[in-house]
């Protein structure tokens, strides 16, 4: 299904769309069966401004569609008749790729909006594909690409700004490079010629699987790889080698161990510096002399999805490489096709989703004097960003053929692929960003700096410079001070004299207003409420967490064994956080118990000398009032102070021995109250 509105103009989703998308149907779409168009570029004309590809066909492109241009060929490879032969000497431009959009159409030629980032050879089979860009959009039934066709086709790709929904699966199974036919019907005697290759016309061995290098027909079949293409199997009926994406394709098996072994395709390098993606190397075909020999498998296709949300539903998202049928009688079977790529840029995954990339089995044979099919391998899974542990990936490498008749193995398997994290989809040469929010609006809080960058030019001009360090750059430093929304044009030069314009926004938001509630005092092994009122759509914590019922809800009980002070952090969407403190003041737990001594001995000699009052948890005491009376009623001593205790003397004068009568009266601050009567002897 195709979208039903696009726009030239571009927004920047540097999390969810790292093109220049602008996604303006808000209701969800769905979506299903190919929704790309595909066009073979035949030239590349770079050196003006725009740069213009010629198309064997513009009849489903429109001025305004974002495009892919990917080169699915041309690497270099040894072509020497030795086990060398299909090793990669130099990738060249096979595997490049970038995104761009169409700013104009004549005839058969589209001049793209921006200048290129790679450079692309139509020798090496370069094609430019449609890319659909939705706001939500829903898969409702097997969403697939056109598979590849020597020309165009192989690839799935489209953008969502917010949500992919999956209710189907999105499958490019066996939409890769091309498996090898089985040999021509060889009716010459048997013989074991162990060359790597021969003529397309020569049946003396199957047809190499298809790869990212091109094979002159007089090399094209024969049991050398083709690059990541399975090498095709040499006579007498023996089996074709897998193909190969991630890792290496399996080796073909044997009718008589001493017959030379196809080989299987080699691995491919990936890596967030080169940023090359391939289809899945075809497996090779068999040799074969009854006209039962079967063909290498197709390699899987590849997919790019670019959204802000994934909902995997229990579906899964495929590149496999099915396997060859297996043998009826009488001849070799075919190598497994490897598994393809998928690339993922998203930023959150809801629900289970499967990721497959396997590759496929080799051919089985009915018995032990044919040679089965090597196992293709694994393909690639490349993310943006590690998945969760609810996306389960599968990057099998496809098992050996064997010989149904006893079940034993006849080949190699193909080798298991991989997961590469740190994607990032490649650009056309003019882009712009600022922070993981550009595009709708970087936000940053008041008081905040928002760097903004862009790339791809040889010289840029920003306006207005208002709140800019530099009204010229590729990166600037935005410091707005009021709240609002601030706008800045960039106009970006680049090599050929292209002049582009973007915006990038820069919103600047509050700090969440909080208060926190309130200071409170406990006695110890008590609790109480404490409370803080953010606004709306923020997070909460408190620190320390001890003596808390819970440290990132809004009103946790406290009950600390200590005086504690916390501190609460309010957190906004925008990442703004605010901080209040509450204090919690704990007392000592009053036992109210009082020791009062019955004499003491006010005689110098340090021991007993003053008489003191003795109460447990004394911080517990609020006021106190201790009174000694002589036998006729003077009061010989007062004091309101607990570490204020009597000498022996009234008015400055020692007394000599004698009983006395003291009084205390007291309250606790839980508001108990003490009354104590008694007599003290004073002792010489």
């Amino acid at each position: 299904m195709k979208p039903t509105t696009r726009s030239e103009s571009i927004l920047k989703y540097s999390v969810y769309c790292l093109l220049f998308f602008v996604c303006v149907n808000s209701n969800a779409q769905n979506i299903s069966g190919i929704i790309n168009a595909y066009a073979k570029v035949n030239a590349i004309d770079s050196s003006g401004c725009p740069v213009n590809l010629t198309l064997d066909s513009v009849s489903k492109y429109t001025i305004g569609d974002t495009v892919l241009l990917i080169q699915m060929k041309g690497a270099i490879i040894d072509t020497t008749n030795s086990s060398s032969f299909g090793t990669i000497l130099d990738y060249k431009n096979a595997g490049n790729y970038e995104f761009n959009i169409i700013a104009e159409i004549n005839g058969n030629v589209v001049g793209l909006k921006y200048g290129l980032l790679k450079s692309y050879d139509p020798s090496g089979l370069v094609q430019l594909v449609r890319v659909p860009y939705y706001n939500n959009v829903t898969v409702t039934a097997t969403l697939t690409a056109q598979p590849w066709n020597g020309n165009t086709g192989g690839v799935l790709v489209f953008q969502a700004a917010g949500t992919v929904t999956l209710n189907a699966d999105i499958d490019v199974t066996n939409e890769g490079f091309k498996g090898g036919l089985a040999s021509l019907e060889d009716s010459a005697p048997e013989k074991t010629d162990a060359s790597y290759f021969y003529p397309i016309t020569s049946a003396l061995g199957g047809q190499k699987g298809e790869s990212i290098a091109i094979v002159s027909s007089s090399k094209a079949v024969g049991r050398g790889a083709d690059a990541n293409g399975g090498g095709g199997a040499n006579e007498w009926n023996n089996g074709g080698g897998g193909g190969a994406n991630y890792a290496p394709g399996g080796m073909g098996g044997l009718r008589n161990p001493a017959y030379p072994v196809a080989f299987g395709g080699y691995k491919l390098n990936y890596s967030n510096v080169l940023n090359k993606i391939f289809l899945g190397g075809g497996g090779g075909g068999a040799h074969q002399d009854n006209n039962e020999g079967t063909n290498g498998t197709n390699g899987g296709g590849i997919i790019i999805i670019g959204a802000n949300t994934l909902i995997g539903n229990g579906n899964a998202i495929k590149t496999n490489a099915n396997a060859p049928p297996t043998v009826g009688s009488g001849d070799g079977a075919g190598g497994g096709g490897a598994g393809g790529t998928i690339l993922l840029n998203s930023s959150t995954y809801n629900t289970a989703l499967t990721i497959e990339a396997n590759g496929g089995n080799g051919g089985n044979v009915p018995a032990d004097s044919y040679g089965a099919g090597g196992g293709g391998s694994g393909g690639t899974i490349w993310t943006s960003s590690p998945l969760p542990v609810n996306v389960t990936t599968v990057t099998n490498g496809g098992a050996a053929g064997i010989w149904t008749s006893d079940g034993t193995v006849n080949g190699q398997a193909g080798q298991a692929g991989g997961l590469i994290t740190g994607l990032k989809l490649q650009q056309s040469l003019f882009s712009a960003y600022g922070g993981t929010k550009a595009g709708t609006g970087q936000v940053v809080c008041q008081g905040s700096v928002a760097p903004l960058n862009v790339s791809g030019g040889i010289s840029y001009v920003w306006s207005p410079s208002v709140y800019l360090s530099s009204s010229t750059g590729a990166s600037v430093i935005a410091s707005p001070t009021a709240l609002g929304v601030y706008n800045y044009a960039v106009t970006v030069t680049d090599t050929n004299g292209c002049i582009s314009t973007d915006t990038l926004s820069v919103r600047v938001v509050g700090f969440p207003g909080i208060t926190a509630c309130c200071n409170s005092t406990i006695t110890s092994g008590q609790n109480d409420t404490i409370r803080v009122n953010p606004v709306l759509n923020t997070s909460v914590k408190w620190t320390p967490a001890a003596g808390l019922s819970c440290n990132t809800c809004t009103n946790p009980v406290a009950g600390p064994t200590i005086t504690t002070l916390y501190y609460v952090t309010v957190e906004s969407t925008n990442g703004c956080q605010s901080e209040d403190s509450v204090l919690v003041t704990v007392k000592e737990k009053c036992s109210g118990d009082v020791f009062i001594p019955d004499a003491f001995s006010p005689n110098n000699d340090t021991r007993n000398d003053i008489f003191y009052l003795n109460i447990s948890n004394s911080g517990c005491i609020q006021t106190m009032n201790f009174q000694i009376f002589d036998r006729w009623g003077n009061n010989v001593f007062e004091s309101t102070d607990l570490n204020s205790g009597w000498d022996g003397k009234y008015k400055g004068k020692e007394l000599n021995e004698a009983v006395f009568i003291y009084q205390l009266q007291a309250t606790l601050t839980d508001g108990t109250s003490i009354n104590k009567k008694g007599n003290i002897s004073l002792i010489k």
